[in-house]
C-alpha cells in the first residue's frame, strides 16, 4: 500500500516538473536572477530549456572497436623505433655541444646561449642542459650525464 501511494506521488510530480517554466529577469543593480516564479514587478522572461542528453552508457560501452591491420602496427612501430633513435642522437648531440660549449659546424668557438640578448652563466647554461638531458631521458633516451659539469 505505501509502495503504491509513493509510486503514485512520484508519477505525478514528473509531469509538473517537465511542465515547469523558468523566468529570468534583470534587477536594479544589473544582476541577473532565475526562479520558476514570475515576479510581479518586474518584466521577465521565459528560458526555454533543451532536452536533457538521452545517450544510452550500455548501447556505448558495447560498441565494437574497429580491427586494425597488425601490418599497419609493425611498420608504425619500426618507424616509430627509427624516430625514437634519431631523436636520441639529436638530444645526444645537443647535449654534448652544451656541455662541452664547442659548436663543430662553426669555427671553434665556444657555444654561448643568450637570453633577452645577453649571454647566460656557464652555470645556467649547465642547468639548462641538464633539464634538457632530463626531458630526453623521460622521452625514452639514455644520455648519460657529463663529466665537466658544474650545476
Amino acid at each position: 500500500m505505501k509502495r503504491s501511494v509513493v509510486l503514485l506521488l512520484i508519477s505525478l510530480s514528473f509531469p509538473s516538473i517537465a511542465s515547469s517554466e523558468i523566468y529570468r529577469w534583470r534587477d536594479a543593480n544589473g544582476k541577473w536572477h532565475f526562479s520558476d516564479n514570475a515576479p510581479s514587478k518586474v518584466e521577465a522572461d521565459r528560458v526555454q530549456l533543451r532536452e536533457p542528453n538521452g545517450a544510452d552508457a550500455v548501447e556505448i560501452k558495447h560498441r565494437s572497436l574497429p580491427r586494425e591491420d597488425t601490418q599497419n602496427i609493425t611498420s608504425d612501430g619500426a618507424n616509430l623505433e627509427k624516430q625514437q633513435s634519431s631523436l636520441c642522437l639529436k638530444g645526444q648531440d645537443d647535449y654534448t655541444r652544451l656541455t662541452r660549449g664547442i659548436d663543430h659546424t662553426a669555427t671553434r668557438k665556444r657555444l654561448v646561449l643568450v637570453r633577452d640578448g645577453s649571454p647566460i652563466s656557464r652555470r645556467e647554461q649547465n642547468r639548462y642542459a641538464e633539464k634538457l638531458r632530463a626531458d630526453y631521458n623521460a622521452l625514452g633516451c639514455d644520455i648519460a650525464q657529463a663529466d665537466n659539469l658544474r650545476l
